[in-house]
């Protein structure tokens, strides 16, 4: 049932998108998945591999459950609070799955993601959005006053991450307001992909996602109304003509700031 679930329709769809995209010059793509947690999206991804993928996140125990899986070139830990350790243009893709929502500065790491793009590359974003995102933002914030799981962390205000397990969802989007964004950065966004009306909280809901027609209604509402459903993405592509801006970040591939440790270099999976 797990992979039948409409929060998860979103991965094939990502790795039918980077199946399409022309392989570079180079040979090979190189894609970046941004907040990569325990590396599901690349459950989806054909094997062996035909690009080199990227994996970051904030939390060991995330990245050794991604390194189980030997399919990532390279893994690091890093604090996105503090921008994106890689040089300018060094992927051809970026995916950015549910990660916004956990952090204070969503538009500085879009921009991250523009800088670190080549020329004609593609950024891939999934994203919880809201039609009142002000309003819950403010309860949310209001609730974590009252009552807070310890092993959670709400990273607009709390900076101690060690002794946490998982963010608190901090930023909420309206479907316009993320587009905007997006846009912002110089991104052409080229096409809005959304996958299911409800959240899914309830049990009962849950179980009616056992049902096919059930799961084809939501999509197809989803994909004609996107401004009706729960969750979005957006795929948008840097120009050709584009030139990365300066950056703290351009003088390796990897730079030294708070809350990064060194690279996990992985082998390749077995062929």
């Amino acid at each position: 049932m797990g992979e039948q679930l409409l929060k998860f329709a979103h991965f094939p769809h990502i790795a039918r998108l980077l199946s399409a995209e022309t392989v570079p010059a180079h040979a090979r793509l190189s894609v970046l998945d941004v907040g990569c947690g325990p590396g599901t999206l690349v459950n989806y991804y054909p094997v062996p591999l035909p690009y080199d993928v990227y994996g970051l996140d904030l939390w060991p125990h995330q990245l050794r459950q991604a390194a189980a899986k030997r399919l990532y070139a390279g893994l690091l830990q890093a604090n996105l609070v503090d921008g994106i350790p890689f040089r300018n243009e060094s992927f051809d893709i970026i995916v950015c799955g549910e990660i916004l929502l956990y952090l204070p500065n969503p538009r500085q790491i879009l921009a991250e993601c523009c800088r670190l793009l080549r020329p004609g590359g593609m950024l891939l974003v999934y994203n919880p959005i809201s039609r009142f995102p002000k309003i819950i933002g403010k309860l949310k914030k209001w609730s974590r006053m009252v009552y807070q799981e310890k092993s959670t962390i709400a990273l607009d205000c709390q900076r101690d991450w060690k002794i946490s397990t998982r963010p608190c969802r901090v930023t909420y989007y309206k479907p316009g307001g993320l587009i905007e964004d997006v846009n912002a950065t110089g991104l052409r966004v080229e096409n809005i992909t959304a996958f299911r009306l409800l959240l899914n909280r309830i049990r009962a809901l849950n179980k009616l996602e056992d049902y096919r027609w059930y799961r084809r209604a939501s999509e197809l509402i989803a994909r004609r109304y996107p401004h009706l459903a729960t969750d979005i993405l957006i795929e948008a592509r840097k120009d050709t003509s584009t030139q990365a801006g300066a950056s703290v970040h351009e003088s390796g591939i990897v730079s030294k700031i708070s809350g990064v440790s060194e690279p996990l270099n992985l082998r390749r999976p077995n062929t």
